[in-house]
């Protein structure tokens, strides 16, 4: 669906490589879980129960691998509507046209405040961050008004600006200047 003026256009969050290290290392130690607890279920309890209890511990870690990897998908989506910012399903935000305010290159060292990896908006800070991590420049994007900020499946934030991670700052910067 494209627009006269604003065309649809899709930008990374940045490398995918320090995010899917995240998520494998996540993913061998709730195997080595998993495989342990059933050990020890399976010894001490009949087979159904170990293998109902086991099924307790096996749901809950593949929930998890599928909402951490789910962000190797992430983006930043701009169109004539605004900017969508799409953290897999971790978190995400959308920025209606009319709030976005001034975008410009960020250089996260030039704050007190770092940015981790993943989504987050600090506690009283106002500034959501987004990032899979890795070498990657930043795009700092100041809105005309807050902008709420899902974090996680149920928990929100406002933010009054937005740091994104992207490979391609100088376009993100132009189009959202237009």
């Amino acid at each position: 669906m494209e627009q006269t003026g604003h065309p649809v256009q899709v930008f990374d969050l940045g490398p995918r490589l320090p995010w899917g290290c995240l998520t494998t290392g996540v993913a061998l130690i709730s195997f080595m879980e998993v495989v342990g607890v059933a050990a020890l279920l399976f010894a001490v309890l009949p087979d159904d129960a170990a293998a109902v209890a086991t099924g307790f511990v096996l749901v809950p870690s593949a929930v998890l691998l599928v909402v951490l990897a789910s962000a190797l998908r992430g983006r930043i989506v701009v169109d004539q509507n605004g900017l969508t910012l799409r953290f897999g399903l971790l978190g995400g935000a959308r920025v209606p046209r009319r709030l976005i305010g001034r975008a410009e290159r960020y250089d996260p060292a030039t704050t007190l405040n770092p940015i981790g990896l993943g989504i987050d908006v600090p506690f009283g800070s106002g500034r959501a961050t987004a990032t899979r991590g890795g070498q990657v420049p930043f795009v700092r994007v100041t809105l005309r008004g807050p902008a709420r900020v899902r974090l996680t499946v149920c928990r929100f934030a406002v933010a009054n600006e937005l740091v994104l991670s992207t490979s391609r700052p100088d376009e993100l910067v132009d189009l959202l200047s237009s």
